[in-house]
């Protein structure tokens, strides 16, 4: 799986102080971030479908933990994950939104010929998206050989909080 964190300056902190950092209280800042949900529909199965809804469920509710309100979230929902840096370009384009939160189910079967491509060249897309927008733009997409494996990583639950909560530090360090 892989769901990036990328407030890196924010991981050597914690190292550094070995403080847990309460970024609202941190910054003084309390007001509500504007996020948009970018998600990838799960391969055009019910089973993907429902893991990729697991996956946003979990990620709203660890964004209305940290000052993100539902009014505030847009969910944008792709076809596949090769989709998902247009749509997050057009997020990113349009101004409306302080970080992007990408999420997304790729599983490898027979009818997947590009897996190692497609998934290599969605996250280097989304890493020019956010880089020439300057848009904080964070993702859990969970990439696996199979689905019973996609289904255990989506039911241990976890990696989509870290990537909401990492989405608010990053904004609330290059945004606000």
């Amino acid at each position: 799986m892989k769901c990036n964190n990328m407030s890196e300056k924010t991981k050597n902190k914690q190292v550094d102080s070995d403080v847990e950092p309460d970024v609202g209280a941190s910054s003084g800042r309390q007001e509500v971030l504007r996020i948009a949900l970018v998600a990838a529909r799960g391969q055009g199965s019910l089973a993907g479908d429902k893991l990729v809804n697991s996956l946003m469920r979990s990620a709203v509710g660890a964004l209305m933990s940290q000052r993100v309100n539902e009014s505030q979230m847009r969910v944008m929902w792709s076809p596949r994950i090769f989709q998902l840096p247009l749509l997050a370009q057009s997020m990113a384009q349009s101004r409306e939104f302080d970080g992007i939160l990408v999420l997304g189910v790729q599983v490898k079967d027979e009818r997947t010929d590009g897996y190692y491509f497609e998934n290599a060249e969605t996250m280097r897309a989304l890493m020019d998206v956010m880089m020439s927008s300057t848009v904080p733009i964070n993702h859990c997409l969970v990439m696996t050989e199979n689905q019973k494996d996609a289904q255990k990583i989506v039911e241990t639950k976890g990696e989509e909080n870290l990537a909401a909560r990492a989405a608010t530090e990053l904004v609330d360090l290059l945004v606000h």
